[in-house]
């Protein structure tokens, strides 16, 4: 639901039921949201998507699955048009409904996808470096040359120490990093503790 975290989200029996009712089962995968691997495991592969599989990957610096995949609109587009398809099973009837949904979203997130790419473009390299709460923008930074580092690990669960929040602090005095951005569910006070001792806004 909105403002929960899908990496630690724990599902009531109201959610459970509707999920083991529901036609077509859609999921990140790659370990995105554990509390549904078991589900998607019972279910049928015909009405179980996982996007994941179906997307260009990448692993994280400690080697792990990047789940964020969505982040690299080509992986997105490929997302829609796996959508439209496996629903077009489903509901024959609706198959060029589906289809014609697909282009139009396929359309708009290529527009997006030149969009981005001509403004980050147009930022110096050293200007395109930022700070994040846990590893997640990792697709983002190789589809459109942004340089993100993460206080945390790929979840947001993990333990952050004081040494590595020293040698951010340092880096963002530096020079190294010139940009701070909050996440939506983190725990915001570390990354204004950090923004704080650097002198940087978030």
């Amino acid at each position: 639901g909105n403002g929960q975290d899908p990496h630690t989200y724990s599902p009531t029996p109201s959610a459970l039921a509707r999920i083991e009712r529901a036609a077509l089962l859609v999921l990140t995968g790659l370990g995105f949201e554990p509390w549904l691997a078991g589900i998607a495991r019972g279910r049928s592969p015909s009405k179980t998507l996982i996007l994941g599989q179906r997307a260009r990957g990448r692993t994280t610096a400690a080697g792990h699955p990047a789940p964020h995949v969505w982040l690299d609109l080509s992986n997105t587009r490929a997302w829609v048009q796996a959508c439209a398809g496996q629903l077009a099973l489903l509901a024959k009837p609706h198959a060029p409904l589906f289809q014609q949904r697909a282009l139009a979203l396929d359309s708009r997130l290529e527009a997006l996808d030149r969009w981005t790419r001509g403004r980050l473009a147009a930022l110096p390299a050293e200007r395109r470096r930022a700070l994040l709460f846990h590893e997640a923008m990792g697709y983002f930074g190789e589809a459109y040359g942004v340089h993100f580092e993460s206080v945390a690990g790929l979840s947001t669960a993990e333990e952050v120490g004081s040494r590595r929040v020293a040698e951010l602090v340092d880096r963002i005095r530096r020079g190294e990093l010139v940009a701070i951005f909050p996440e939506q569910n983190e725990d915001e006070r570390m990354l204004r503790t950090i923004a704080n001792e650097a002198g940087k806004p978030l």
